[in-house]
């Protein structure tokens, strides 16, 4: 199902329909949504055939060699000479529609753009129904300028936010919970006076901190 309401794409149906008659161009729709891609692709066809009267066909998964004996055949009473100018078309213009969901289908349709602006006289055109990873391939080629992009709602793919775009932060240390009073332990008076020895708070207090200590070595040993 489109997005948008349909009234809204009308005038641009109308214009490419009236530049796919008038000018040497071709039609990209572009999109994620294959659903969305096709009922376009549809709409712009049935515009193509009731509305401006012309031919279409759907030449999807054709083989290169079947598309270049097609396009042989619209040349085949022409010279060299008379293929490279469009007023010496011996037939009516016809619109061919392709799928390019491949590399390989890209490079089929650059060969066909290729091919139809080298020899204007064949008089096709062309609609890809195109998906957009190859449409920017296929727009950025040589002969991307003869293609006319109509980028389409409705992305299938899943947008990422900014956070999931950042580093995981690294996992916190919860900090112990608050010790109710007289729950730990009392430090033995030997455990006081070892931390007193590493910071003392002044340095003539480490002799009488040592005797002291050395006191109650002493009487430990006694008992």
């Amino acid at each position: 199902m489109n997005t948008r309401p349909q009234e809204d794409d009308r005038p641009l149906l109308k214009t490419l329909v009236e530049r796919l008659q008038r000018e040497l161009v071709h039609v990209a729709l572009i999109g994620h949504d294959t659903a969305i891609v096709d009922e376009q692709g549809r709409r712009l066809v049935q515009s193509l055939r009731q509305d401006a009267g012309l031919e279409v066909v759907a030449l999807f998964d054709a083989q290169d060699e079947v598309l270049i004996g097609r396009v042989n055949q619209r040349l085949a009473s022409l010279s060299l000479a008379q293929a490279r100018q469009a007023q010496s078309a011996p037939q009516p213009l016809q619109v061919w529609v392709l799928q390019v969901q491949t590399d390989a289908q890209s490079r089929q349709a650059q060969m066909l753009a290729r091919m139809l602006s080298d020899f204007p006289a064949v008089n096709l055109r062309l609609i890809l129904l195109v998906s957009p990873v190859l449409a920017e391939a296929l727009l950025e080629s040589s002969v991307g300028r003869v293609f006319l992009p109509w980028r389409l709602p409705g992305s299938a793919l899943v947008a990422l936010d900014e956070e999931d775009l950042l580093p995981e932060p690294e996992p916190r240390l919860q900090a112990p919970p608050p010790s109710q009073p007289g729950s730990e332990p009392r430090p033995s008076l030997l455990a006081r006076m070892q931390a007193r020895l590493r910071y003392p708070p002044h340095p003539g207090m480490v002799a009488a901190i040592a005797i002291t200590l050395l006191l109650v070595s002493l009487l430990v040993r006694c008992r």
